[in-house]
């Protein structure tokens, strides 16, 4: 029966219970002697509802549960044997997985050879190929086709060219956050290097704690080794190593140790003595420590920002004339400018505050007059000179600099959250009997517990500082993945004969 219909009052002689429901329509059941079957029919048509006939049984019901404990019996021997089958099918579990990888690549085979251009006497392929490969691919058709004909023609003006990404293995993990925005587009800067450092740096500034950098290394080797055939994952999991020990370094000059631990624990210690001789700087101790942290990631981001606006004049520089670099070698300069004008003005200096000041003038000057240049009418020409230069200020200046601020207050953040945690380990160390136990469960749960939620605020937000504040500054995205036809493996690895 619909939903939307409101059942009326039942007959006497017709019994009915609610017992499922869909979306649209609910579902009952009715009994009713079989003299009665005209009510319960009119019963049904008038609440617009349809009768499901059950089928008959023609039993009694102590026949019918019999039956159906019969079934059941029998379905528990057939899954019993299904089970033992299934331990039997276990032994070969190797095999078919390798039969799986063969037969996989072969079907992708077979589907390639459809698409191959051919007629009654000629038989050809077309792709693209990197260029360092091209005499790889001679040497084989020459090998194997030695009557084929190979034609290698550049990319013409237009081509949708695919993009690979190639760096150093060190380089390698960072490719992550580059896919995980977008391939650049052709001759566009491979900004997986650039960003690497930064990455690693900013991604330590957000944890700051040495102990949880040396809980990454540890728990990201041990993974590696465990997961060594699942090449996306260890390449996720180097990524972690890398950022550990980058968290490590910078918790080790902070000392940050498992929260304020290094100074909860004896000075007699040759070790305690040791660490805390690492320690230059301690944004919890509080004075003007926690400013300088501040001013050290906002100075990390001023460079970073730098950094990708030389990128953008390389790029202009690489793939136009001179002519066409006024707005970008602009941007650099107001960037460097404005830092010597403040470091001028702090030192006193007259000379690094005039003639810079100047400069930066003239820069804005042409800044405005450039995008004034690309509109036709005169309002609209004020307007984007004006909002050119406004944008730079705001963008570039302020807006992009002070974004970096989140470093400080996230690596602050996991600071006072392993202090509270300490603060409740002493607290609880206190209880009669549990007392050791509790504090020790307080320790190993806390910490893995800040560990967890800010490994995930400082991958998160490291990575937005590179998408928002760094590529925007030179990466142009929308490339195409370079996917060369080769074998493609899920449960085997392909080892060479010599190894």
């Amino acid at each position: 029966i619909p939903h939307k219909k409101k059942i009326e009052k039942l007959s006497d002689e017709l019994f009915l219970e609610k017992i499922g429901e869909t979306k649209k329509e609910v579902l009952y059941l009715i009994l009713f002697r079989k003299e009665k079957k005209e009510i319960a029919e009119n019963f049904v048509k008038d609440n617009g509802g349809k009768f499901l006939t059950i089928r008959k049984w023609n039993r009694k019901i102590n026949e019918i549960f019999e039956k159906l404990e019969y079934t059941k019996k029998k379905n528990e021997e057939i899954i019993i044997k299904l089970k033992e089958k299934f331990s039997e099918i276990l032994k070969y579990k190797k095999e078919i997985l390798v039969m799986y990888d063969y037969y996989k690549n072969f079907y992708e085979f077979l589907s390639a050879r459809e698409k191959l251009g051919y007629s009654k006497f000629v038989k050809g392929l077309k792709g693209w190929i990197k260029e360092k490969d091209i005499n790889i691919l001679k040497e084989i058709v020459t090998r194997i086709k030695p009557e084929s004909y190979i034609l290698i023609e550049d990319p013409e003006e237009g081509d949708n060219i695919p993009i690979i990404l190639e760096n150093k293995k060190l380089i390698e993990p960072f490719e992550i956050i580059t896919d995980l925005y977008g391939r650049p587009v052709y001759k566009n800067i491979d900004p997986t290097g650039h960003l690497s450092l930064f990455f690693a740096i900013s991604f330590g500034f957000c944890l700051t704690d040495a102990g949880y950098g040396l809980l990454l290394v540890l728990i990201s080797s041990v993974l590696m080794k465990k997961f060594r055939f699942l090449p996306n994952f260890v390449k996720f999991l180097k990524l972690l190593f890398i950022c550990g020990i980058s968290t490590l370094i910078i918790g080790l000059l902070t000392g940050g140790w498992f929260g304020d631990t290094l100074y909860k624990l004896p000075e007699n210690i040759i070790l305690i003595k040791t660490l805390k001789k690492f320690v230059i700087l301690n944004p919890l101790e509080g004075g003007n420590k926690a400013t300088i942290f501040l001013l050290i990631a906002l100075v990390f981001g001023y460079i970073q920002i730098i950094w990708g606006l030389i990128l953008n004049v390389y790029n202009n520089l690489k793939n136009y004339s001179i002519k066409h670099c006024g707005e970008s070698i602009c941007l650099l300069l107001i960037q460097i400018i404005v830092a010597v004008i403040v470091v001028g003005y702090l030192l006193k200096i007259k000379i690094l505050v005039k003639i810079p000041l100047f400069i930066l003038i003239l820069c804005f000057l042409y800044l405005m007059y450039e995008k004034a240049k690309t509109q036709k009418e005169f309002m609209l020409k004020g307007f984007w000179a004006i909002y050119g230069a406004y944008s730079v200020i705001a963008g570039n200046l302020l807006g992009d600099v002070l974004s970096y601020s989140r470093l400080f207050g996230l690596g602050l953040t996991t600071s006072i959250l392993g202090l509270v945690i300490n603060q409740l380990v002493l607290m609880v160390k206190n209880i009669p009997f549990l007392g050791i136990i509790l504090a020790a469960l307080v320790f190993i749960i806390g910490h893995l517990g800040n560990l967890l939620i800010n490994l995930l605020g400082s991958y998160v937000h490291t990575s937005r500082l590179q998408y928002l504040e760094f590529f925007t500054k030179f990466f142009e995205g929308g490339g195409r993945v370079f996917k060369p036809f080769k074998e493609n493996r899920f449960y085997t690895l392909k080892i060479s004969r010599e190894n």
